[in-house]
């Protein structure tokens, strides 16, 4: 009686015996011949990819960012009576002393709302303990 046909690979496949297929050589000294796995050649090429696309992305933004929108010449802070009248300049000054503080706080409100959603409902529910299917006995008295 013989047991259930266990057969490998064919060995003499030259596909087979690819070390990349076959993984690394065991001998009696230890490991030899290890080659990179395809899992291993997978990270590095992400990892090559994501380091070219940021270094691209970095230089599009360095050559495509308008640094001197107004001129070069032109000072950071123009003066804004040049551009608007004196009763201009204090109506939006006024309008600005009357809302106080509430723009600050529905813009902290708009950013922590959401992060408190996030983490209330992402977390992890605890679950109640399910009874066992079988019966604990009574203890004898």
């Amino acid at each position: 009686m013989t047991g259930p046909d266990v057969t490998g690979p064919d060995m003499t496949d030259p596909d087979m015996t690819d070390p990349d297929l076959t993984g690394p050589q065991l001998t009696g000294s230890g490991v030899t011949g290890t080659a990179t796995t395809h899992e291993e050649r997978d990270r590095r090429g992400l990892a090559v990819g994501t380091l070219l696309g940021v270094l691209l992305l970095a230089a599009g933004i360095a050559v495509l960012t308008p640094w001197h929108p107004l001129g070069a010449d032109v000072p950071v802070h123009p003066d804004v009576r040049q551009g608007f009248t004196a009763a201009e300049v204090q109506r939006a000054a006024a309008f600005r002393d009357a809302l106080g503080a509430w723009p600050y706080v529905a813009l902290v409100l708009a950013v922590a709302v959401p992060w408190v959603v996030f983490a209330v409902l992402g977390r992890p529910r605890r679950r109640p303990a399910r009874p066992s299917a079988a019966p604990v006995p009574a203890a004898p008295a």
